[in-house]
């Protein structure tokens, strides 16, 4: 094979891993994203990418057989690593769906221009707040870096265990999910006390018109609440970062 036909190659494979992984990106990944920006940033990272890979990506294909497995493989590892890092924004708008419910306003729900799906306010303000901190803190540079080094584990995927990936994210998912319940906990538990100060009062005076006045009761303390605990969310994005490569260390630690 002569040296330009390796370069085109690994361009080629490179390319694969790079657009699966952007695709399920958080930004990039959004129906709002127009798709021939999605193509140029992920032609123009792949050719990047190839001149610093170029020799270090593996044994490359010699046939039509062994160049699907390796374009199946690499787009593969490409959606598993933007899936995880998509796994703890959900996470984000867990915990804003659980706020919505308990302060009442799960009804008022707008259209998520990043995943498409109609969300909640409280979900998709935290969500976009996430993704602010995300950027402010780097993390987009970590996710490339974290992409550059797992072609230092995954240049030879013989090894690739399904069940080291499975660990991985089930790992990363208890752990979104626990933290995810941890930043609601300020709303949840500021509208659980309303609805039993109120129960309490409804009981003492019955003729009082309990649930006019614990609705907007609770919206108002619940955003309270959330205006107090909003430090939280720069805790979980560092959190939820360091969380996420640990669970991509876990996933490619069955690469041998």
């Amino acid at each position: 094979m002569t040296l330009d036909a390796a370069l085109l190659l690994t361009f080629l494979l490179v390319f694969c891993r790079c657009s699966a992984l952007l695709l399920t990106s958080p930004v990039l990944g959004g129906q709002s994203t127009p798709v021939h920006i999605r193509v140029l940033v992920c032609l123009t990272l792949s050719a990047a990418m190839t001149a610093h890979l170029n020799g270090h990506i593996g044994e490359l294909p010699t046939n039509v057989p062994e160049l699907l497995m390796a374009v199946f493989r690499e787009v593969g590892f490409g959606l598993l690593i933007g899936g995880l890092v998509q796994l703890v924004f959900q996470g984000v708008m867990m915990a804003g769906s659980i706020v919505d419910l308990q302060m009442g306003l799960g009804i008022s729900q707008a259209m998520n221009p990043v995943t498409g799906v109609p969300v909640s306010v409280i979900a998709q303000f935290k969500y976009f707040l996430c993704l602010v901190l995300f950027f402010l803190a780097n993390g987009h540079h970590t996710m490339l870096h974290a992409f550059m080094a797992s072609y230092s584990v995954t240049a030879d995927a013989s090894g690739f265990t399904f069940g080291s990936a499975l660990q991985g994210v089930l790992m990363l998912l208890g752990q979104v999910s626990l933290l995810a319940i941890q930043v609601a906990l300020p709303v949840l538990a500021v509208t659980i006390i309303v609805d039993a100060a109120f129960g309490v009062m409804n009981k003492a005076v019955p003729t009082m018109q309990v649930m006019l006045m614990g609705i907007p009761a609770k919206v108002i303390l619940g955003l309270t609440a959330l205006a107090i605990g909003l430090p939280m969310m720069v805790a979980y994005t560092q959190t939820g970062t360091s969380m996420l490569f640990g669970a991509l260390e876990e996933v490619f630690a069955g690469v041998k």
